[in-house]
């Protein structure tokens, strides 16, 4: 009876195991967020689910005509799960597109985009 118990729990421990290990950043705050419409933001700020590695993260935030904003240095908040790029300067009103990727302690490298406008 021991041995039935022994390989189910030795199942459920690698399946957790092997869920963790290919498990991916993914964005749970933005700012602004998706499809936002209001003031020129000063800065865009992601939060996503786990610690990315700054130095191989990236934000770059476009206008309409394919133009990417200036922008200063990415930083990382204290938990290092949000990265953080301030604007240059403040962003006419119109149309602007979000790209952003991130590497996270797993080496893997996810992407993701998204829209919002400057009124």
């Amino acid at each position: 009876m021991r041995i039935p118990l022994f390989r189910t729990a030795t199942v459920l421990a690698a399946m957790f195991t092997a869920s963790a290990a290919l498990a991916h950043p993914s964005v749970l705050k933005a700012s602004p967020a998706p499809d936002a419409a209001g003031a020129a933001p000063k800065e865009v700020k992601l939060v996503f689910s786990e610690a990315v590695m700054l130095p191989l993260s990236g934000i770059k935030v476009i206008d309409a005509k394919g133009k990417a904003a200036q922008t200063g240095k990415a930083r990382a908040g204290a938990d290092g799960k949000e990265l953080i790029v301030p604007l240059s300067g403040p962003l006419p009103a119109g149309s602007y597109h979000v790209q952003w990727h991130v590497v996270s302690s797993d080496t893997h490298r996810v992407e993701g985009h998204y829209g919002f406008s400057v009124r």
